[in-house]
């Protein structure tokens, strides 16, 4: 697990090979999104939320997750919009960096 997300009931999980993962208190894993449900790499670096949104960071740029829809981000500038600039201060400079660009020595 990279990173974590509590936000209401659900812990939303950043994991190296699986997604992005939801989870109750109870430890019960409620959903799984990985690239078979639409998000662009199964390594999911970071994770927050900005309004009904959750953005996954990944090793291939951004997918968000929007009211159970599934948008995925190009990589580097051109694909950015002012949202994702807003949300970028979210992560740690290290995420946002790779966000923007994937990482070279893929972490």
């Amino acid at each position: 697990v990279y990173d974590h997300l509590w936000s209401r009931d659900t812990l939303w999980l950043a994991t190296q090979n699986q997604g992005l993962v939801a989870i109750d208190h109870g430890g019960r894993r409620l959903k799984s999104w990985g690239t078979s449900e639409g998000l662009v790499s199964d390594q999911v670096y970071g994770v927050t939320r900005a309004g009904s949104a959750l953005y996954a960071l990944t090793d291939r740029g951004y997918s968000v997750i929007d009211r159970g829809e599934i948008y995925s981000g190009l990589h580097g500038a051109q694909g950015q919009s002012s949202e994702l600039t807003t949300v970028l201060t979210e992560f740690t400079p290290k995420q946002a960096l790779c966000m923007q660009a994937v990482c070279a020595d893929g972490t």
